[in-house]
């Protein structure tokens, strides 16, 4: 290089009429939101989702309930004869 002031060079009329001006406003991308993570955006996505979430937490709501009864309908209460009768089992 001849010259050296190299700042003098940058900002000649003749470089900064080839070189393309500043841009004032950068856009800036912003961070994509998961939607399985983020309920709005999967609505947004996917307006059936409230209804298909909503519909399965009833299911599930209506598989605990069912299998409670199944449960509470196997186990009976014992009467104080049963207990008798279990207690003098052990001794005999």
């Amino acid at each position: 290089m001849v010259n050296s002031d190299l700042t003098r060079i940058i900002n000649s009329d003749e470089v900064q009429s080839v070189v393309r001006p500043i841009k004032k406003d950068v856009k800036r991308l912003s961070l994509k939101k998961n939607p399985l993570k983020n309920l709005n955006v999967m609505l947004r996505l996917n307006p059936y989702a409230k209804t298909a979430k909503r519909m399965a937490l009833l299911a599930e709501a209506e598989r605990v309930k069912a299998k409670k009864e199944k449960l509470d309908k196997k186990r009976k209460t014992v009467s104080k004869v049963m207990l008798i009768s279990i207690y003098c089992a052990q001794f005999w």
